[in-house]
């Protein structure tokens, strides 16, 4: 599913139901597995797990759940950010997690101990969702408390932080060496965010393909915040399709379709789009800047983590290729396109353009506007670019007087420009924004 020239840029395709993958015994998470990654902030709190020493204790997270129902244990997925230290030596994101039995409402004998070596790769302060596999697949019982604890098994080499919700029963148990360490332990008063699932779960795992997080407009490997990408590898989805109007609540565009969902720098993302070898999703709010991880989240797990440089600007045009020519997605008034007569067959008009006429480009990645327009919700007006961003659009090295510059929908900038006075034939489009170029080689077809 590729970005086209109409402005929706989202074809309704066929679709069936996905069957049921495996039970959810409990959870804390979102819609989706998602959850809020932000730290601090009103809606989640941080618990440290790690940064003390092997001689000053450290601290081991517990959590008391009760499965809503009987299963066999499949996995656990645990949200969690892995904060590289620059004073310790940068160890491997490893984990013990262990499911034991309730004691007098403490943590009693392991049922299962599980183990997750470099749980998210090697990326710097990697926001997302890592899985331990149950090899036992002991039996939970509905209505039977039980413990999550977990731990890493080498302070001294590693800090995590984990992303938590505020709920109150969470316990810290540590050495009575941490006693006199000061610290607000009404902080760290909240719940983990994970999942425990149980039956074994049906069909592959997603994967990201090597650069397979993109742009959607132009395939580079640098987004935006706002803007919509392209994630490309296997076993994405188990569906094929866009987003419906029952997708929607209120004004929020949809989290996941199918089961499906996104975290962007551990953010949760909108998804438009869902294939087995594609996702379209929209960058959320606060994602960089510099180099996040991205992670696909499925029914039958997460998927490791893909990686894509994330910058406050990341312009790109929409566009479209004829005969081996890339051309910049451009549009009249009426709708018709500013292109080679012929050029989409007779079902789509399409007339060159001339000088004078006043044309549309379409683009993503243009940068803030005014006003502002969060990622995540539905938009349709006109929110204008700040005069002061430096935008310059020019075809064959002429620049052309732009009457706009801004979004129109959700992560789409419309530019209404007039063409300037330029020879026929296909001619050479740029633009920049605040000294960032667009993708290079994108044509207009001219005839007078």
């Amino acid at each position: 599913m590729h970005w086209s020239v109409a402005v929706g840029a989202m074809a309704a395709l066929v679709w069936a139901p996905v069957e049921s993958r495996g039970q959810t015994l409990f959870s804390t998470f979102g819609p989706a597995e998602t959850f809020n990654s932000a730290l601090p902030g009103g809606s989640v709190g941080a618990g440290v797990l790690g940064g003390f020493s092997v001689a000053e204790g450290g601290i081991t997270l517990a959590y008391a759940f009760t499965p809503s129902v009987s299963s066999h244990l499949s996995r656990v997925d645990l949200g969690m950010e892995y904060k590289y230290d620059p004073v310790k030596a940068s160890g491997p994101a490893n984990l013990d997690v262990a499911i034991a039995t309730d004691q007098a409402g403490l943590p009693g004998a392991a049922i299962e101990t599980m183990h997750v070596t470099g749980g998210l790769g090697s990326i710097p302060n990697a926001a997302g969702i890592v899985s331990a596999s149950s090899a036992v697949k002991p039996w939970l019982q509905a209505g039977t408390q039980y413990w999550l604890v977990v731990a890493p098994p080498d302070l001294r080499n590693t800090v995590f932080q984990w992303l938590l919700s505020p709920q109150p029963n969470l316990e810290i148990l540590s050495t009575s060496e941490l006693q006199n360490i000061p610290w607000d332990r009404s902080n760290y008063a909240m719940a983990l965010a994970f999942g425990v699932y149980g039956i074994e779960s049906a069909g592959p795992q997603p994967a990201i393909g090597t650069g397979g997080v993109v742009d959607a407009a132009s395939f580079r490997a640098t987004i935006s915040p706002d803007s919509w990408v392209s994630i490309f590898g296997t076993s994405l989805s188990a569906t094929t399709r866009s987003w419906q109007a029952s997708d929607f609540v209120g004004n929020a565009l949809p989290l996941s379709l199918d089961g499906v969902g996104v975290l962007i720098g551990g953010y949760p993302a909108a998804v438009s789009y869902i294939s087995p070898e594609q996702i379209n999703a929209q960058v959320p709010d606060g994602a960089g800047p510099g180099m996040v991880a991205v992670q696909v989240i499925t029914s039958t797990g997460p998927s490791s983590l893909g990686q894509v440089d994330a910058e406050q600007w990341a312009p790109n045009f929409l566009t479209f290729s004829s005969g081996g020519t890339s051309y910049v997605a451009a549009t009249y008034a009426d709708g018709s396109i500013a292109g080679k007569s012929g050029l989409f067959g007779n079902g789509v008009p399409a007339r060159p353009a001339k000088p004078g006429d006043v044309i549309s480009l379409w683009g993503t990645g243009f940068g803030p506007t005014t006003p502002s327009v969060p990622a995540g919700v539905l938009f349709s007006g006109a929110a204008a670019l700040p005069a002061s961003d430096q935008l310059a659009i020019a075809i064959s090295d002429v620049p052309a007087t732009v009457l706009f510059a801004g979004l129109s929908e959700a992560g789409l900038y419309q530019f209404n420009v007039i063409v300037p006075e330029v020879p026929d034939g296909d001619q050479l489009v740029t633009a920049q924004v605040q000294g960032v170029s667009t993708q290079q080689a994108l044509y207009l077809t001219i005839q007078q």
